[in-house]
């Protein structure tokens, strides 16, 4: 798991070039202009953008989760939210929604990890690292997000 401002993704070195233009440029663009809710793809699913508008909830409304095939880039482009993280490894299989969908729902102990994601920043999210996003972190708030789904294979064939 990486927490970070947005402005700090380039110096990790994760991304090709045109990916992280791609991905900071549509960072951007939700921040300055009205994005709507929906998704948009780049290099035909190996890299892809869903704009998410919500209201973030209560803990107890929520459940962890988990991918194989893809990162998870969570930027908030607006409010804030708690992410809950445990390791995968720890936690039982409630539901497996593989192959059809990358995401897998699990139970889990106390999490290992609370952060607070505010505007601006990001939360980069490995297979190892199971999470419960969308949460409040006091009262209910609408949150702007842009969940970029990196494709972990195309990762490894460069």
């Amino acid at each position: 798991m990486i927490v970070d401002k947005i402005e700090h993704l380039p110096q990790y070195q994760l991304f090709r070039e045109d990916e992280l233009d791609f991905i900071l440029d549509f960072c951007r663009k939700a921040v300055e202009e009205d994005t709507e809710e929906g998704r948009a793809d780049f290099y035909g699913g190996g890299l892809y953008a869903l704009v998410q508008i919500y209201d973030t909830r209560k803990r107890e409304e929520s459940v962890m989760e988990a991918h194989r095939e893809y990162l998870d880039l969570q930027y908030i482009a607006e409010g804030e939210e708690y992410f809950y993280i445990h390791e995968t490894s720890e936690c039982k299989v409630k539901e497996d929604m593989t192959p059809e969908k990358d995401v897998i729902f699990l139970e889990c102990g106390e999490p290992d990890v609370r952060v607070k994601a505010k505007k601006g920043m990001f939360v980069l999210l490995f297979p190892q690292d199971s999470h419960m996003p969308c949460i409040q972190t006091g009262r209910k708030e609408k949150v702007k997000k842009i969940v970029f789904k990196i494709r972990i294979k195309d990762r490894n064939q460069e």
